[in-house]
């Protein structure tokens, strides 16, 4: 027989539940470059805070004296048009070791830092990067990544400071710079390793243009430093980890959403600017048709996130989902969606709405309450409910919980009367409940397909309202209960009154049983392949006495004798009517075929410790493969 494929197994659900403008030259918010492998620390483009004063969560360094602002502008016109920008102005004659740093990065021993900057003049030691600051007012520590530009050389020095005085240029890399252009710079601490690169915009990223090590500087903060007059506008600050490494994103967008996304533990109902459930850290995001990698990944790291997923139809450019830090208000969300929708390379930028309530969490009894229903299928451990829950119902629920209309026979002993299965048998199907009591596995069986659900008690069945029909094996009449051995007829005089009577689904969970036999089928015996061959043809022709339009669909259980599937009789008729039958065989919690359950199925089930009623009415766990069918 087929191999077996463990699959959500909802058969008798019916589930239906969903010009181009680049960045130029002197365009706003470009690639973020070498950075794009590792783990941001932070990131701003200087949007989140109010215009006209310097930047919250922000801290002066060093001289505190002397006449210069750091604040936050927003330009109507020109290169930053319509973004925010940090503009540092210091006057003229105020020349002093100053800089700004940001609280957010924090103390660190490794750190790499970037920004986009223009200077209105080019002038010696205007502006650089400092990382690892620390110490006070002549007394500064630090390694500066600075602008300089005397008779003797112009460029990027690479400086270490330490106790104010004591300042030694660790490397130098000349080159032309001029007033009213934008300038990246890249300043790095990894270990004991320093480096660092510059380029102007519309030229390639160079590779790392200086790099030494050094040792005498082991923590601090990071920023902006400065000690000539002059204006200089910054773009952005981002901040990275270099030590922790992150996927880059990928030039087009993924075609995969990771397991328990829409877990109801990700999910927000009410955030700061949007009403209803949307997913709490998740961004939509789409791009213009060919918007190159770098600069798809410039906005993800402008919004210090990370790609999780997404979605790809073979016609269209694709959702990229990405997941940022959660506030816990749905705030930094809203933010950030609003930086990604001003970038020119976006196309869309939006959260994960939901229009209406996606899954359904019905409130029975015991532990099957509303709060306790797991919805990430794969993260399944334990539990009355793993069953359900690993086959994703929840999920299904939320498009169909079942219907009256559906007729379900079940064939099998000892149904008992349970009201939590009385709500969903009619009256005419009543007739063999309560006769034969010595067991109560057709109970069990038929409270996992349809035990009533949201009704406040008992469990929850996979079908909440269907039309349930028992039809108990041993029940000849009224009056007439056979306790002795079963054969393959009285089963199958069932299923053909079940057919007659207007079943369209037949769940089916006896065959030859083996361990009652007190044996073991053996492949040379005759005597064990006509017993197989008598409950084999015994189901087929019944079925084939019915054309294919009233010929029910017939779940089989693979029986629980550790071997083929061919020895329980019944499930051969797979191969005689493959559109109208299936045979279950019965998985573990651990998602691997149950020691017991026969093989060679063509799926596998929850079987194993499954959330089940008894014959009182009371909740209980039954393994085997007929919970499974």
């Amino acid at each position: 027989m087929r191999a077996p494929m463990l699959l959500p197994f909802l058969l008798l659900l019916s589930v239906a539940c969903r010009d181009s403008t680049l960045l130029g030259p002197e365009q706003h918010r470009p690639p973020i470059s070498t950075s794009t492998a590792s783990s941001q620390i932070a990131a701003t483009d200087f949007s989140e805070y109010p215009a006209g004063q310097q930047p919250a969560n922000w801290t002066r360094r060093w001289t505190a004296g002397g006449t210069v602002s750091w604040t936050v502008q927003r330009d109507s016109s020109g290169a930053f048009a319509g973004h925010s920008k940090l503009v540092m102005q210091v006057a003229a004659g105020q020349g002093a070791t100053r800089a700004l740093s940001w609280d957010q990065v924090g103390q660190r021993s490794h750190v790499r830092v970037h920004t986009r900057l223009r200077m209105a003049a080019v002038t010696d030691r205007l502006v650089g990067l400092v990382v690892l600051g620390g110490g006070t007012a002549g007394k500064e520590d630090g390694y500066a990544w600075v602008v300089e530009k005397s008779s003797t050389f112009t460029g990027l020095r690479l400086w270490r400071i330490k106790g104010g005085q004591n300042q030694t240029a660790l490397r130098s890399h000349a080159m032309s710079l001029s007033a009213n252009t934008f300038y990246q710079l890249v300043l790095e601490k990894r270990a004991d390793t320093l480096r660092a690169k510059v380029w102007a915009d519309g030229a390639a990223e160079p590779t790392w243009q200086v790099e030494t090590t050094d040792t005498l500087l082991k923590s601090g903060w990071a920023g902006f430093g400065s000690y000539s007059p002059g204006t200089v506008e910054f773009d952005f600050l981002r901040a990275y980890d270099p030590t922790v490494q992150r996927p880059p994103v990928p030039a087009q967008a993924p075609d995969t959403l990771p397991p328990g996304l829409y877990n109801e533990s990700n999910i927000r109902r009410n955030s700061a600017c949007i009403t209803g459930p949307v997913l709490k850290d998740i961004i939509v995001l789409a791009f213009r048709p060919g918007t190159p990698q770098e600069q798809r990944q410039a906005a993800v790291d402008l919004v210090q996130g990370e790609v999780i997923g997404g979605l790809r139809p073979t016609d269209l450019e694709g959702q990229y989902f990405i997941r940022i830090e959660d506030d816990g208000t749905g705030e930094r969300l809203c933010q950030a969606i609003g930086q990604l929708e001003a970038l020119p390379q976006v196309l869309l930028a939006t959260w994960e709405v939901f229009v209406q309530t996606f899954y359904r969490r019905p409130d029975d009894g015991g532990n099957w309450k509303p709060d306790t229903w797991q919805l990430n299928s794969t993260a399944v451990a334990e539990g009355d409910k793993w069953g359900l829950e690993a086959i994703a119902a929840p999920l299904a629920w939320g498009c169909e919980t079942g219907s009256s209309a559906v007729a379900v026979a079940v064939v099998d002993e000892g149904f008992q009367n349970v009201s939590d299965l009385l709500a969903n048998i009619a009256e005419p199907w009543r007739g063999d409940i309560g006769k034969y009591m010595r067991n109560d596995h057709g109970t069990n069986v038929a409270s996992v397909l349809g035990a009533g659900g949201n009704n406040g008690g008992g469990i929850t069945g996979a079908m909440w309202e269907v039309d349930l029909r028992p039809y108990d094996i041993r029940v000849v009449t009224a009056d007439s209960v056979v306790y002795g051995r079963i054969d393959a007829r009285m089963i199958t005089n069932k299923v053909r009154r079940a057919v007659a009577e207007g079943a369209r689904i037949i769940n089916l969970s006896h065959g030859i049983d083996w361990r009652a036999l007190n044996r073991t089928p053996h492949p040379d015996s005759a005597r064990h392949h006509r017993l197989v061959r008598d409950f084999h043809t015994s189901l087929r022709n019944t079925l084939a006495l019915f054309d294919s339009q009233q010929r029910p669909f017939v779940v089989l259980a693979a029986g629980n004798d550790a071997v083929d599937a061919y020895w329980a009789g019944f499930p051969n008729v797979e191969s005689d009517f493959p559109d109208h039958t299936i045979v279950v065989g019965a998985s573990t919690l651990a998602r691997g075929l149950r020691s017991s359950s026969n093989r060679g199925t063509t799926v596998l089930a929850p079987g194993e410790a499954v959330g089940a009623l008894d014959g009182a009415g009371n909740p209980d766990t039954v393994s085997g493969t007929s919970v499974a069918a």
